[in-house]
């Protein structure tokens, strides 16, 4: 941990548990850090954050700055590691669920070649650790980053819906909206003509509105609890995400 000129404070979060360093460098740094400022999820090509990993590909790691630990989280339910280097885009929540994107095909249910967006939860937030395939990217060509991490954003919602939310009135309204945003985002990275896409991103971003509405309501805060804050804080990423698209050139 070191002081900056102005005052703040930078602390190294790409450590092993015990705070050890990686060996080598963050060749493909993606990170995202929950709205509680606790967790810290990343991707990095380096060795040497979790036992027995050593092969210099792109892995996907979740720093609980408050435990100090650093866990892998690009495995599937059983603990067998991905087998194919992780993709940009990541996103994680304050219980901890990370969203990561990868092609490996040892993931069930999703076994194609194609890039998969998934939701890995420890089993402090679900009752057993769960790997939620929500999406896949290839419903994106050529829509750049942005739109990547946007679909990585619905994943994390999608997975925290599925596994927070009872079945009932509030997850069926949930997983409408839900759709109806990915169905506008996939169109608009599809758009060939700027005016068409930002057309459909604002509607994109008008229904994220009504879905944050939804969690903000009383009943939601009834049925759900503790477990609606890291819905609301992943609905409220999902938007600020889909506005920084819409005006993105």
């Amino acid at each position: 941990m070191s002081s900056a000129a102005g005052g703040g404070v930078f602390e190294r979060e790409s450590v092993a548990t015990g705070g050890g360093r990686a060996t080598g460098g963050s060749g493909v740094p993606y990170m995202a850090l929950s709205s509680d400022g606790n967790l810290v999820a990343f991707t990095t090509d380096a060795n040497g954050l979790v036992a027995g990993d050593t092969n210099t590909a792109i892995n996907v790691f979740l720093r609980d700055r408050q435990s100090g630990t650093t866990t892998r989280v690009d495995v599937a339910g059983d603990g067998t590691p991905a087998a194919t280097p992780a993709q940009p885009g990541v996103a994680v929540s304050d219980a901890g669920c990370v969203a990561f994107v990868t092609g490996a095909q040892n993931f069930d249910p999703c076994t194609s070649a194609t890039n998969g967006v998934f939701v890995h939860c420890p089993g402090s937030f679900v009752t057993t650790t769960t790997l939620h395939c929500a999406t896949t990217t290839t419903t994106l060509p050529g829509g750049g980053a942005g739109f990547t991490q946007v679909e990585t954003d619905l994943a994390m919602l999608q997975g925290l819906v599925s596994a927070g939310v009872p079945a009932g009135s509030l997850a069926t309204s949930l997983d409408k909206l839900l759709t109806k945003i990915g169905t506008l985002v996939s169109n608009a990275a599809l758009a060939a003509k700027t005016r068409k896409k930002r057309s459909l991103l604002q509607k994109a971003v008008k229904t994220a509105g009504k879905l944050v509405g939804r969690l903000h309501s009383r009943a939601a805060r009834k049925l759900l609890g503790a477990g609606l804050a890291p819905l609301e804080g992943a609905a409220s990423t999902l938007k600020q995400d889909l506005v920084s698209l819409r005006h993105s050139p």
